[in-house]
């Protein structure tokens, strides 16, 4: 929602607004990510997991500037690439939403790893 305010912002209440939605979004979605990774794939596959996560998250974010560089110097504005990062989220959180946990598979991997661990 922040992209989308602050391409046509013409207020300090817009400026702001998309400041608290850029700053609860990315924050939340940092925190998440490592809580969505853990309960839906378990403690076993969450550091490499993570790790790949992590690697994509950067690897785009070093390239997005790029590219939105090379658009505003052909011409086309920054606004285009704030409205596909707010639809790239948008679907993102649509996705997560329908999600669901894998198997009990998973589940009882953790148990069993909690409880192998609770025998010492």
């Amino acid at each position: 929602m922040g992209l989308v305010v602050i391409v046509n912002a013409h207020a300090l209440w817009q400026v702001f607004l998309f400041a608290t939605c850029i700053g609860i979004g990315f924050g939340g979605g940092v925190v998440c990510l490592m809580a969505v990774l853990s309960n839906y794939f378990g403690t076993r596959a969450f550091a490499s997991l993570a790790g790949v996560a992590i690697a994509i998250n950067t690897t785009l974010s070093a390239i997005a500037p790029k590219v939105a560089g090379r658009l505003f110097d052909q011409g086309i504005g920054y606004g285009i690439n704030f409205y596909f990062l707010a639809a790239w989220c948008f679907v993102g959180a649509v996705v997560l939403f329908f999600m669901r946990r894998p198997g009990d598979d998973v589940n009882s991997t953790a148990a069993q790893v909690a409880a192998g661990a609770a025998r010492g």
